[in-house]
């Protein structure tokens, strides 16, 4: 149907395209025919849901794989699709973790706001309480990685601060000696014309 010009934006009745429902039973074959075709991947159902949503959901990691691939060429993109929310505001990732689906984790907890929250819960929270310990555990190490960058970006950014103000002390004690140094050599052509006037 692709080569004979079907149109792969189609939806049903729900908004579901063809992908939608490629990635939502796992055929990843025909998830990839309908990509080649430029199925859009970011396209939302009624829900709100990309193919990426459904795909977490049923934790099929090869449609998943797909999706990203899509747009491995440009990792902003990527990042977006991994953060779209449903109308529930559940990202790919906490349908993954709600659903225990461990690889779908695994391939979306890098491009993903781990701090998101859905219904008042983050990806890991959700995992927690729906008892899936791998997903948590995946989630949790990802969380400990991404705060040890930021405490490493914010030390990086107290020492250039740091040093940036001992450079304007430096520059300020410069500009201060040199206008001591100034009223120095005033003071003393001041006096030298002192001398000359009393000598005449």
């Amino acid at each position: 149907m692709v080569e004979s010009g079907a149109d792969v934006a189609w939806a049903d009745t729900f908004g579901s395209t063809a992908l939608h429902c490629a990635c939502t039973n796992g055929h990843a074959v025909c998830a990839r025919l309908l990509i080649t075709a430029r199925a859009s991947v970011d396209q939302t159902n009624k829900n709100g849901a990309t193919a990426l949503h459904v795909a977490c959901c049923d934790g099929h990691a090869e449609c998943v794989e797909l999706l990203l691939a899509a747009n491995a060429a440009w990792p902003d993109l990527t990042r977006l699709l991994c953060n779209q929310p449903d109308k529930n505001g559940a990202t790919a990732l906490h349908q993954a973790s709600a659903h225990g689906h461990e690889r779908c984790v695994a391939l979306l907890v890098e491009a993903t706001d781990l701090r998101r929250k859905c219904l008042g819960k983050t990806a890991l929270e959700w995992a927690r309480e729906k008892g899936h310990a791998a997903c948590a555990a995946l989630l949790q190490e990802a969380e400990a990685r991404r705060a040890a960058a930021r405490e490493m970006t914010e030390a990086s950014e107290l020492k250039a601060k740091a040093k940036a103000a001992d450079a304007a002390m430096a520059s300020l004690l410069a500009e201060s000696a040199l206008e001591e140094a100034r009223l120095v050599r005033a003071r003393a052509r001041a006096r030298v014309r002192s001398r000359s006037r009393h000598h005449t």
